[in-house]
């Protein structure tokens, strides 16, 4: 219940006639002039350092200072050519995210030309839904109301005959099989509380990301081949930090 109405919380009956806030555009400073890029290689190292050190400095600063993250094996299926791979991935204590392993059976990992490492929001679960299940039900016990897209399903199955490459799925914490609610005021509210203690939920689900990717080192068909990581939506901007 409220304890109070918002009539009640009004600070000013009318604004101050020097108040700047509805106006603060106005009085921003100058634009910064845009930097020049790295001149060479080893100029752009340098510039790379910098820019990760101000990241976990200033942005991450609240990430776990100990890690101790692992991964496990829980499933594995085959089809159409195809096994997929579950693991479980807790990159912290408590916190358990989610990533699946699709490549050419039978493909020797020495072969194996790139990984594609999708890292999916909840939309992207859906969609995933869509297709994976119906070739690895084992897989994905519970499933339910999900429209099979068999145009999918062919492009995946052609994807690996056509291409030595590897798909990877990421749930990190709160997608997938580890959403928190289905109710959006309880995520509202959940999505707050990590300014509490100094984070955001992007900012963790970033953490989860360079955790899946170091833990991914002990999976065979990971530990040598090039990874390109990929997302869209608002989770293109956590895989880019993390990269």
């Amino acid at each position: 219940n409220k304890v109070f109405e918002p009539e009640d919380l009004r600070v000013f009956d009318e604004l101050p006639a020097d108040q700047i806030n509805t106006k603060i555009d106005e009085v921003f400073v100058p634009a910064a002039p845009l930097p020049s890029p790295p001149a060479d290689q080893q100029a752009w190292a340098a510039h790379t350092e910098t820019l990760r050190d101000n990241l976990l400095k200033k942005s991450f600063r609240a990430w776990p200072s100990e890690v101790s993250a692992q991964i496990k094996p829980v499933g594995e299926a085959e089809a159409e050519g195809v096994t997929m791979r579950q693991y479980e991935v807790t990159t912290e204590p408590d916190v358990t995210c989610h990533l699946y392993v699709a490549s050419r059976t039978g493909l020797p990992q020495e072969d194996l030309e790139l990984m594609v490492l999708n890292v999916l929001d909840e939309p992207d679960w859906r969609d995933f839904l869509s297709h994976m299940p119906q070739l690895f039900p084992s897989l994905f016990p519970g499933v339910e109301d999900v429209e099979s897209n068999q145009e999918q399903i062919d492009a995946e199955l052609q994807m690996h005959k056509s291409f030595k490459w590897g798909m990877a799925y990421l749930c990190p914490r709160g997608v997938g099989p580890g959403k928190w609610t289905d109710d959006e005021v309880k995520f509202t509210h959940t999505r707050r509380r990590f300014a509490l203690i100094g984070q955001t939920l992007d900012g963790m689900r970033t953490f989860d990301v360079v955790q899946t990717l170091n833990q991914a080192k002990a999976i065979p068909s990971l530990s040598e081949v090039p990874i390109w990581l990929q997302a869209q939506g608002p989770m293109a901007g956590n895989a880019l930090y993390a990269s």
